[in-house]
């Protein structure tokens, strides 16, 4: 993970008191993504999203995907218990592989 790259954001943040939310990402790429789904990428669990998060430090909080926790073979409400107080957002989709979309929960 390029840590520097969300570290050279610490002095607008600071500055704004702006706060960032990195998102939980099962896939490597997005370019095809059925080719890619369900492989693992650097945040693709809440134990490596909150690691990334302890490297970060204040001001990052995690944006939980329910989508993208389906695919990294994640339950979204457990993700969410773990994540516990560095959850900052939810982005509630569920994923549909068979036709290849995400659609909104049903």
């Amino acid at each position: 993970m390029n840590t520097a790259y969300y570290l050279a954001l610490k002095p607008v943040m600071d500055k704004y008191g702006v706060k960032v939310a990195v998102e939980n990402r099962s896939l490597k790429s997005n370019d095809v993504w059925r080719f890619f789904a369900g492989k693992p990428s650097a945040v693709s669990s809440a134990e490596k999203l909150l690691d990334l998060l302890d490297e970060l430090g204040d001001g990052f909080y995690a944006s939980l995907d329910t989508g993208h926790a389906y695919l990294a073979g994640e339950d979204p409400a457990e993700t969410a218990t773990l994540l516990g107080e560095k959850l900052a957002i939810v982005r509630l989709w569920d994923t549909d592989i068979a036709k290849e979309r995400r659609v909104p929960p049903t």
